[in-house]
This record gives structure tokens, C-alpha cells and sequence, in this order.
């Protein structure tokens, strides 16, 4: 054989990705071979109902040598003709070498959990659960969505806006330029807006009164020092038009009546992904820009958000005039199907996130995961987003809507204890810890597994219904996407390429001591992207 030829054999072999092999070939063997059954219908109509359902969650330090041993002695234990069996596996399959097999989800009766429970060294088993997402929240329709100016639905203007608001002039430059000049044929130049002076706000005398506390605990807490601004210069923020007030409060130090500016750092140097865990996105709204897209769908096979959560949430994450993040890509892995969604599925969009990350870190290293959902406690979830930051990954998560300890919540509870993953707490206009609902007694979560607050009441953001229009939200849903929007945007405009902590450490503590009212052990930290505003 030519010397040429072999080189040219060398080279395909090397660029040729590496199947799975050894003891990572024989778990997925087993994982898959379980898995196939579930396609038989004939022999689920012979059973009958699926046994429950559980989650398997390997613990940290357990090998791949380990992991295909314990698949083995599960798989002697089913009975190739029942409905027990693996159905899911939660793997990261770019990692050829196995260490990115954390668990699988499957069927089975009381005999064989009882089996698994024997492995405890080895793994975390959960009865998986049906989530519901936080619904309370109720979406209201804004049909006009500059509701001062005359232009209606005119979505040419609406455009212009995009574009002006790119440009970082203010709103009523942009007005002033829509309208001709009384000499035919003449456009005015922008006119310099004048400086409107700060005005601080205090407690707002028509908020209900928070609901009493069910524990003890400090009306306030001691900030700890702020942390110097990042790299960034203030010279290049620039003041741009917003009817999203939350993009001005995680913009400006100081509260003000007039919250219609976003600082924001339009430097723009590294590619972003923010991978939207949820309902779905409706990818063709004008505010994404093409910047959104599908990447997986374990909810159903519908590649549609039908509760509109998710498309609100990926709005403030990085629509354009609403979003904290403009430049960002936007993914959609939708786990919630209607208003429902089980902890498998949700870990199954986690672990895809993941992968895709992982796959595609040479051209997007960096990326956020947003969350805005959670349930009872769970091992086996918060390992699954712990997994992300491990891998190099933001996590932000919503502490939850039910006036409680967040601590009792996954996963936000894993977030006071991992760098890099962020469980986020609600505020409202005002500066208080979110209070939405006196008889349903919903409100902000609260305490120590909280690591920021962000704006989470009437949050303006994408409609689910139409390419053009914008809906108001509130909950730590809506408070969650204002820090991973904080998140991609501080990647993408920091010259370095910025571990998870210390994008956390940047956005939790250059702005505390702002959130008034009993906090009941909740750090007093505002999320703030540093522009010195």
C-alpha cells in the first residue's frame, strides 16, 4: 500500500468518532435492550398497566466499571416478558468514555426497588413525580405594547424600535424620529433627551401586607462587601429604551419611578447559547429574531409551547427590547407538555442540555441553563443540575411561588451550596421580596438556599400566541431568565472566558442591601450586571 494511502487512513481513523466500548458498550447493551420492550404492544396489552415508575441517580465517584456491574445484576433480575425494565437512560453520549452515564428512569414492581435499594453505595432512588407548572402566574394579554404611543399594532414601527433600540438611543428620540418634519421631505435629527433626575422609592402604601413568616427569622441580614464591577468599563454601557422594568432595575444601583432605560453593554465579543428548560419556545416570535430554535422535545411530539411559559421566560432571557440578552441563542427543550411535565422528563431535558453543551463546547463554551420550575425535594435532580455546572455550565433556577423555605424546594435548595448554579428569589417594583396573592398565599420563596433576587412582577415578555404580541407574567419564573440573561450577557461581552462561579460571584454581590421588608434569612442581594448606573 502506497505511503499515502496509509497516511490518508490514519487521518479518516483519527477524525472518525469513537464508539462506545468495554464496560460503557455493556451498559448501554443492557440499557437499550431494556429499553426496546417498551415497543411492544403486544406485551403491554398481555400485563396491563406499567409498573411505577423510578429514577436511578449514580453517585458521585461510582466508575463506569461499577455502573455496567450493577447494570448486569439488574438485568438478571427482570423477566425479559414483564413490564419492568429500563426506559430512559440520563447520559451524556458525547462522553465515549462513560462518564457521562448519571442514571436511568424505568419500570418497576415493589420486588425489584427493593433489589436496587440494595445498592444505596452506589445509587439514589426516587418514585418519579408529576411537576406542574407554576400556573398562578396568570398570563394578561397586552395588546398595545407601547401602550402611551398612537402607531397600535403597526409592526414596521414596532421593527424601527428593535432597530433604534439596538442603536441605544432613548424612547423619545426614537418617537420623535417617526414623525416627519413640517418641511415636506425632512426628517428632524434626534433631539438629546434631558437628564431625569433619580428619584428613590420607598415602600409602596397599596401592597398587601406580607403574610406572617412560618418560622423565625431576622427582618434583615448583614450584607456582605460588594464585589468590585467586572472588567468592563462603565464607558461602554449604554442607556437603551425598555417597557421591561426589570431590564432597568438589574441595570441601575438606585430604584426610580422612571424605569423605562436599560444599561446595558452592547460590547458584544463571544457567542452565547441559553438553553430554555420548559414548555417550549415559539421560535418564529419577531422579538427572537431567528435567534430561537428547537433542540429536543421529551413532553410530547409536539414542537409547540401551548402554556406559553417557556416563550415568556426565553424572552426575558434574550428578545430583543425585552430581554436581558439580546445576542444570545436561544434553544428550547421542553419537558412540560400543557401544564404538566414528570421529574424524568425534566431530567431527560436536563441531561440533553448537557450533551449538546458539551458536544458543541469548541464553538459555544459558553452557555446557561434557565429553570424557572421546581417540586418537592429531590436527590436526583439537583444532582442532574449540579452535572451542568461540573460541566462548565450556568445554572439558574426560580426558588418557587409558595411563600416558603426555598430549602424544602428542588432544585433551588442545591443552589446555596454549588458556585455557578443560581436559585433566584422574586422582587417587585418597589424593591420588596415578591408578595403576588394575600388568599392563595403566594409569594417570592424565601431563606437561606437563595442566592439573588431579580424583578419577578409584571414582567412584559413574548406571547405564545402570535408572532408579535407581549404578555405580562409574574413569579420567580419571571425573575429566573433576568439572571441567566445576566449570565449569557456578562459571557458574552467579558474578554475572558469566565468560569461558572465566578459569573455567579459578578452578578449576586455588587447590589446589596436593596430589598426592604422581613426577608426571613434571604441574602439582601439584587442581581446587577455592573454597569455602574
Amino acid at each position: 500500500m502506497k505511503p499515502s494511502v496509509i497516511i490518508a487512513l490514519a487521518v479518516a481513523c483519527m477524525a472518525a468518532p469513537m464508539s462506545p466500548q468495554g464496560a460503557y458498550k455493556d451498559a448501554l447493551d443492557i440499557i437499550n435492550g431494556q429499553a426496546s420492550k417498551f415497543n411492544d404492544a403486544g406485551l403491554k396489552k398481555r400485563h396491563g398497566q406499567e409498573p411505577d415508575t423510578f429514577n436511578v441517580i449514580f453517585k458521585d465517584g461510582v466508575s463506569i466499571d461499577q455502573i455496567s456491574e450493577h447494570l448486569k445484576l439488574l438485568d438478571g433480575l427482570i423477566n425479559k416478558d414483564s413490564l419492568n425494565g429500563i426506559k430512559n437512560a440520563f447520559d451524556l453520549p458525547s462522553q465515549k468514555d462513560g462518564s457521562g452515564l448519571m442514571g436511568y428512569s424505568g419500570h418497576f414492581d415493589k420486588s425489584i426497588v427493593e433489589a436496587l435499594g440494595k445498592f444505596s453505595d452506589l445509587v439514589t432512588i426516587e418514585q418519579d413525580r408529576v411537576q406542574k407548572l407554576p400556573t398562578f402566574e396568570g398570563f394578561k394579554s397586552t395588546s398595545n405594547v407601547y401602550e402611551s404611543s398612537s402607531y397600535g399594532s403597526d409592526w414596521s414601527m414596532r421593527d424601527d424600535f428593535f432597530s433604534w433600540w439596538r442603536n441605544s438611543n432613548t424612547w423619545g428620540d426614537w418617537w420623535y424620529a417617526r414623525k416627519p418634519d413640517t418641511q415636506p421631505g425632512a426628517w428632524p435629527q434626534p433631539k438629546p433627551r434631558p437628564e431625569q433626575p433619580v428619584q428613590p422609592i420607598g415602600d409602596n402604601p397599596t401592597s398587601p401586607a406580607p403574610a406572617p413568616a412560618p418560622a423565625p427569622a431576622p427582618a434583615t441580614e448583614e450584607p456582605r462587601p460588594e464585589t468590585p464591577a467586572a472588567p468592563s468599563s462603565p464607558a461602554t454601557f449604554q442607556e437603551v429604551p425598555t417597557k421591561n422594568w426589570g431590564l432597568f432595575r438589574v441595570s441601575h444601583k438606585q430604584n426610580s419611578r422612571d424605569q423605562t432605560q436599560y444599561a446595558m453593554n452592547k460590547n458584544t465579543l463571544n457567542p452565547t447559547v441559553a438553553y430554555i428548560v420548559d414548555s417550549g419556545i415559539r421560535t418564529s416570535h419577531r422579538m427572537f429574531e431567528g435567534r430561537a430554535s428547537w433542540g429536543a422535545n421529551f413532553a410530547d411530539n409536539s414542537n409547540v409551547d401551548f402554556e406559553g411559559h417557556g416563550t415568556h421566560v426565553a424572552g426575558t432571557v434574550g428578545g430583543a427590547g425585552f430581554g436581558v440578552s439580546p445576542s444570545t441563542k436561544l434553544i428550547a427543550v421542553k419537558v412540560f407538555s400543557g401544564k404538566f411535565g414528570s421529574s424524568s422528563q425534566i431530567m431527560q431535558g436536563v441531561s440533553w442540555a448537557i450533551d449538546d453543551y458539551v458536544k458543541n463546547k469548541a464553538k459555544y463554551p459558553r452557555a446557561v441553563i434557565n429553570f424557572s420550575g421546581g417540586g418537592d425535594t429531590s436527590e436526583a435532580e439537583d444532582a442532574l443540575f449540579r452535572k451542568a455546572v461540573e460541566m462548565g455550565m450556568v445554572v439558574a433556577v426560580a426558588a418557587g411561588n409558595e411563600n416558603s423555605d426555598a430549602c424544602y424546594v428542588s432544585p433551588a435548595r442545591a443552589g446555596a451550596g454549588t458556585a455557578g448554579f443560581i436559585t433566584v428569589g422574586a422582587s417587585s417594583a418597589d424593591d420588596s421580596l415578591a408578595f403576588w396573592n394575600a388568599q392563595t398565599n403566594k409569594a417570592s420563596n424565601w431563606g437561606r438556599c437563595i442566592d439573588v433576587i431579580a424583578p419577578g412582577t409584571e414582567i412584559l415578555s413574548a406571547d405564545y400566541q402570535t408572532d408579535n404580541g407581549i404578555l405580562s407574567n409574574s413569579g420567580t419564573s419571571m425573575a429566573t431568565p433576568h439572571v441567566a440573561g445576566l449570565a449569557a450577557q456578562l459571557m458574552a461581552t467579558s474578554s475572558e472566558l469566565l468560569t461558572p462561579a465566578q459569573v455567579e460571584e459578578q452578578i449576586i454581590n455588587q447590589n446589596n442591601g436593596k430589598i426592604t421588608g422581613r426577608l426571613n434569612g434571604t441574602p439582601n442581594k439584587l442581581a446587577y450586571n455592573g454597569s455602574g448606573r
